[in-house]
């Protein structure tokens, strides 16, 4: 079976599955194509944008990047998409089976989307596994957020869900296929998952609830944001470290510290709320 997901820990996940469990999914490939498509420009060439989106990334990350740096980024992030896009066309030309492991997060309807409309001039099967979501345990007294296949911890429970494997129609094809070519033609800054559909909207969709995660006591950026996406699971550390750019610049966060480590580029910084921003 080829297995196709869309990010690197869904990749691990299935990897331990098939060389550590005695590969219960019957796994003969497994690709990641990391895309991120939920948020940037996506009416152009969507793989260098990609690319240059991981830039933005590592600069999130590290201070003073070189251009050295920006251009091994690149085409180390470019390369990967070209050999993922390079195994999965042998599939589609071969007709083979391709089996999609699908998280309930934009990140992962928006690559959906975009899949089925990149292989719509193909005659292939595509199978695509749905993670469960909310669950209620045995006990009927706690429910169990499983919403990313990346977050299983329990892997045999995880691989329990490949016998739950759904072919798409040729209708739901077209369907998906439609709905990437209408949120090309938007071209929105961010695309977010609500109720089920993806809707196109503005970068600064999720500014307040940022803010609501940051305290006016000092905190470390990089709690808040890890804090922030624990709970909203919509965007990546990159896309909020700008937001709260934004939101300095606007007045709205202070910095507190910014400095660098010993090797003196990672940036180490503690940010506070502005008082005024209490009730927002």
């Amino acid at each position: 079976m080829f297995e196709l997901c869309f990010d690197k820990c869904t990749e691990g996940n299935l990897n331990e599955l098939k060389f550590c469990y005695n590969n219960p999914i019957g796994s003969d490939m497994i690709v990641n194509l990391d895309l991120k498509l939920n948020y940037g420009p996506i009416n152009g060439d969507i793989f260098k944008a990609q690319a240059m989106r991981e830039i933005d990334i590592y600069k999130s990350f590290f201070k003073n990047v070189s251009e050295n740096e920006c251009n091994s980024c690149y085409k180390e992030k470019l390369h990967s998409i070209n050999s993922a896009i390079l195994k999965i066309n042998k599939q589609l030309k071969t007709h083979g089976i391709l089996r999609l492991w699908i998280s309930n997060n934009a990140f992962d309807r928006c690559a959906l989307y975009w899949f089925c409309n990149y292989m719509k001039d193909y005659d292939c099967k595509i199978n695509v596994v749905m993670c469960p979501g909310v669950e209620i345990s045995a006990n009927k007294n706690k429910l169990t957020e499983n919403t990313r296949w990346a977050a299983f911890d329990n892997l045999p429970y995880m691989a329990s869900f490949a016998k739950n494997v759904r072919e798409l129609t040729k209708q739901e094809l077209e369907l998906y296929s439609n709905l990437w070519q209408e949120l090309v033609e938007k071209n929105a800054p961010l695309r977010v998952l609500i109720d089920n559909k993806i809707i196109s909207t503005t970068d600064d969709f999720f500014d307040n609830v940022i803010l609501s995660c940051i305290a006016e006591t000092p905190q470390s950026q990089a709690t808040i944001i890890n804090r922030f996406l624990g709970k909203w699971y919509c965007a990546d550390f990159c896309f909020v470290s700008q937001r709260i750019e934004y939101l300095i610049e606007k007045g709205k966060i202070k910095i507190v510290e910014d400095k660098v480590n010993d090797d003196g580029n990672y940036i180490v910084r503690t940010i506070c709320r502005v008082e005024s921003q209490r009730n927002i």
